[in-house]
């Protein structure tokens, strides 16, 4: 099976799904990448075209409280269904590879082709299994996004949402209400994020148990305490230790390879806010009856 195309997009990243749905153009990818649930939108990005109000949310923290704007998974996901329902994600998420023969991309799933696409441009925002489209140019200790999420299995109750730092390790905290336990406890987790290059993702100073130490050790400095459990003969009130547990980490690429247009394969340099002003001035008729 083949499908022809004047213009493609290739990438699931909210900046690819921001310009197909401006220009209107199929989207084809061989992952999903979502936007992390600790991303953020500008809080001066204006969604409400989409029906998507991106108030400004308030964390509390130590000495001020923090605004942040709406989660980009959001947006994420109202631009994906829009483009869905207009047809536009024409593979869905069956792809598993894309390979560029020279005349057309051939989609493939685990087990079997699933067809073929002739396209006279693309625009290529970066994906991790398609072939042979572009000459990449990895940068030389590259550096990521790593979210590190913390459980707490004793002092999880206190009214902090927010707090961070001046190191790249553990420069931004968020603490969430946690959703390991059912129902409303009051317990809250944590979610960290840290600046990592290749180099220090390696190095056994920045694991996941580093990071617990660095949280809680940034709780101590800040006054934050566990529940008190009695008092000392001073009567001074004596506090249970924070005790937590690793969940997970997510790495997010920051430094994206460098390549070189050609003239069937383009690149957009516009940021995700520049992309949503453009999409703010599209003719959404289509969309009238999803939005």
């Amino acid at each position: 099976m083949k499908f022809e195309y004047e213009s493609i997009v290739i990438g699931s990243n909210l900046r690819a799904l921001l310009f197909a749905f401006y220009n209107k153009l199929p989207v084809l990818f061989t992952a999903v990448q979502k936007p992390h649930d600790f991303e953020f939108l500008d809080p001066s990005c204006d969604t409400s075209f989409l029906n998507l109000d991106n108030a400004l949310k308030s964390h509390e923290s130590f000495s001020k409280n923090f605004d942040f704007g709406e989660k980009q998974v959001l947006l994420w996901e109202r631009l994906y269904f829009l483009l869905s329902m207009e047809g536009l994600i024409p593979l869905s998420n069956l792809c598993d590879t894309i390979r560029y023969t020279g005349d057309s991309l051939v989609c493939s799933s685990e087990y079997d082709k699933l067809c073929e696409i002739i396209f006279d441009k693309c625009y290529y925002f970066g994906d991790n299994r398609t072939y042979k489209l572009i000459t990449a140019r990895k940068k030389q200790n590259a550096r990521y996004k790593v979210f590190d999420r913390i459980g707490f299995n004793t002092g999880g109750k206190h009214h902090i949402d927010y707090m961070e730092s001046s190191d790249d390790f553990v420069s931004k905290v968020w603490f969430y209400s946690s959703d390991r336990i059912c129902g409303n406890t009051g317990v809250k987790d944590a979610c960290a994020l840290s600046i990592l290059t290749d180099e220090q993702l390696n190095s056994s100073s920045f694991t996941q148990t580093m990071t617990n130490f660095k949280l809680l050790d940034l709780l101590k400095k800040n006054g934050l305490k566990g529940r008190v459990y009695g008092y000392n003969k001073h009567g001074e009130s004596l506090h249970r230790s924070f005790k937590t547990h690793t969940i997970r980490r997510d790495k997010v690429l920051i430094d994206t390879p460098e390549w070189d247009e050609t003239t069937n394969v383009k690149k957009i340099n516009l940021s995700a806010s520049e992309l949503i002003k453009l999409a703010s001035k599209s003719d959404l008729s289509n969309y009238s009856y999803l939005l």
